[in-house]
């Protein structure tokens, strides 16, 4: 939520309900109060910071304290804690180009990143850049047009690509980065189209990478679906 007049009318709302409330129950006591999540995430512009929402909520939450009483505040700010935890790293597996456009394939799709073709959520992308053994970055000329596509043969299957994304240098055999995908797009792979699961890699603090997911296998499909049932 990067409007904050929808939390300045829910708590007007909220306001009024506790008022109401209490003329009708004098007893009544809020103890906890959640104002629920919405904590803006990078995408795609640029969005208030943690310190700005809450110079913008403060006075009001200070308020409702000071007429009804103290209470627990609660804030859900799942997606913002952690969505910047996590990138996906897809292939380029194959390229189409007609007139000014080119259609870029990867091995991903959104039976990975479901928010892409539910919510058209435009994850920032970028091409992994290659070092030539001189480490100096190759550099391949700009193509007007780009268009991102899994490999699903499905017409969800198109992601949306940020303002912020710089894909002018796909071509096949290269990776894609997806970045800030951390919130729910682990929890929302699916086997669509028998697609196997990717496997997840994590980073310690220390700099070092451990498997903390493997991947799934098309055995592992074939067991789900009663594979093994005799």
């Amino acid at each position: 939520i990067t409007d904050f007049s929808c939390y300045t009318h829910a708590l007007d709302k909220m306001d009024a309900f506790m008022t109401k409330m209490k003329k009708e129950n004098p007893g009544f006591q809020v103890n906890t109060f959640d104002i629920g999540g919405g904590t803006p995430v990078f995408y795609n512009d640029p969005v208030p910071t943690p310190a700005q929402m809450a110079e913008n909520h403060v006075g009001k939450l200070n308020q409702l304290a000071e007429t009804h009483g103290t209470y627990t505040l609660m804030i859900e700010s799942g997606r913002f804690l952690v969505a910047e935890s996590s990138m996906l790293v897809s292939r380029i597996v194959n390229t189409k180009e007609y007139n000014e456009h080119k259609i870029v394939i990867v091995d991903a799709g959104y039976h990975i990143l479901l928010d892409a073709a539910l919510l058209k959520q435009e994850y920032p992308q970028e091409v992994v850049p290659v070092v030539n053994s001189k480490d100096k970055a190759t550099s391949l000329a700009p193509v007007k047009n780009t268009h991102l596509a899994g490999r699903l043969c499905d017409t969800y299957d198109v992601f949306p690509i940020s303002k912020v994304s710089d894909l002018n240098e796909s071509e096949v055999g290269r990776y894609i980065s997806f970045y800030n995908v951390g919130a729910y797009s682990v929890v929302f792979n699916m086997p669509f189209h028998c697609q196997t699961k990717p496997p997840i890699v994590m980073k310690n603090s220390d700099g070092d990478f451990r498997l903390v997911r493997k991947g799934t296998t098309y055995e592992h499909l074939f067991r789900e679906e009663g594979g093994e049932l005799e």
